[in-house]
C-alpha cells in the first residue's frame, strides 16, 4: 500500500481531480487546505497597505492537499487522473505528487 499525497497549488482544481480519482477508483482521501513556504512568507510581509490591496484582488492564497491510502496498482491511475484533470505538474505553480510506503492500516477495505 502507498500513501499518496497530491498537494495543489490552486483550490479551483481540487473539484475536478476528486471527480478525477473517483473515475479512475478511489474511494477515498482526506482533503486540507494548504498554504506552501513561499505563499507563507510573502503574507507575512504583506501586512503593509499596499500587501491588503494585493491579498484583496487575489484571494487565492491557499491551495489544497489530497491523501488517499491506495493499492500499489493505483499510483498510476491516480497519476493518469491528475493529468487529465490538473495538467502538467512538472509546470509551475500547478502542484506536487508523491508516496509513501504504508506498512499497516486498519479501517480500509479495497474491495
Amino acid at each position: 500500500m502507498k500513501l499518496v499525497v497530491v498537494v495543489l497549488s490552486e483550490d479551483s482544481r481540487l473539484q475536478a481531480l476528486l471527480q478525477g480519482l473517483v473515475e479512475n477508483g478511489i474511494k477515498g482521501a482526506t482533503i486540507i487546505s494548504s498554504q506552501g513556504l513561499a505563499r507563507a512568507l510573502e503574507d507575512a510581509e504583506d501586512y503593509s497597505f499596499l500587501g491588503s490591496i494585493k491579498a484583496f484582488l487575489d484571494p487565492q492564497q491557499y491551495g489544497s492537499t489530497v491523501f488517499s491510502v491506495i493499492q500499489d496498482n493505483q499510483v498510476e491511475l491516480v497519476s493518469k487522473a491528475i493529468k487529465q484533470t490538473v495538467g502538467d505538474l512538472s509546470q509551475p505553480d500547478m502542484g506536487i505528487m508523491f508516496t509513501i510506503p504504508v506498512d499497516y492500516v486498519e479501517g480500509i477495505r479495497f474491495d
